[in-house]
């Protein structure tokens, strides 16, 4: 297994849209999270507070610094809390792919010189469906190593 040693060519697609190109500055993947301890102790411990981990794992927020053209907006739009499937290339081929929907869309202050960026926000649902009726499935996505 090797590592991947500069972070340029890391790419983020939505399975809703594929027309939507977002110019990645920055891609931050999802988070794998423990969700914290659990507290175990109790009168029976003499010398340590003890605690234990938990079951389940939470999938983190992805977040994306992006280059965009205003007419995007419609697509966002529509993309906007709508279950789907997003998939993060990374420079050595290695594929992400998760569940989940674009949260926020908020472009930054654009300002002369600059160019105009917006940070995206894709929460993670972890389900496979679009809630509309359909029996939702626990996703736990996929990586696929290259």
């Amino acid at each position: 297994m090797t590592r991947i040693y500069d972070g340029y060519q890391t790419l983020i697609a939505c399975s809703l849209d594929a027309n939507v190109v977002f110019y990645e500055k920055t891609l931050q993947p999802p988070a794998v999270q423990g969700g914290g301890a659990i507290d175990a102790t109790t009168m029976h411990n003499t010398l340590f507070r003890t605690q234990i981990h938990k079951t389940l794992v939470s999938v983190g927020d992805a977040k994306a610094m992006c280059a965009y053209d205003p007419a995007v907006y419609n697509e966002i739009m529509a993309m906007v809390n709508k279950n789907q499937q997003f998939t993060v290339s990374f420079p050595d081929g290695t594929v992400l792919i998760w569940r989940g929907w674009i949260d926020e869309f908020t472009p930054q202050d654009l300002v002369e010189g600059e160019q105009p960026l917006a940070e995206i926000i894709f929460k993670p649902s972890n389900l496979d469906g679009t809630l509309a009726g359909e029996d939702l499935i626990e996703d736990a996505g996929s990586l696929t190593i290259v």
